[in-house]
């Protein structure tokens, strides 16, 4: 009879169809874990140094230095 070959041939299909969805999830997943291990090895990610980084009073030492607005002598 040919019902049960049809049940057959759909659940072969929706298994494949899973299968396939599984895969891609599969390999997705794997090229962001590998490109995220690579991304936490590139020195250009690492923190500033607290040397390096200026300080708010810094800031205004180079305002007062070079004002934008230069006053006019009447």
């Amino acid at each position: 009879s040919p019902v049960p070959f049809e049940i057959t041939s759909l659940v072969g299909i929706l298994i494949g169809i899973v299968a396939a969805l599984l895969f891609i999830t599969i390999i997705i997943l794997g090229a962001l874990k590998i490109r995220s291990d690579r991304r936490t090895h590139r020195p250009g990610d690492l923190p500033l140094k607290k040397a390096t980084a200026p300080s708010s009073e810094d800031l205004y030492d180079t305002d007062d230095r070079n004002p934008d607005v230069v006053p006019i002598n009447k």
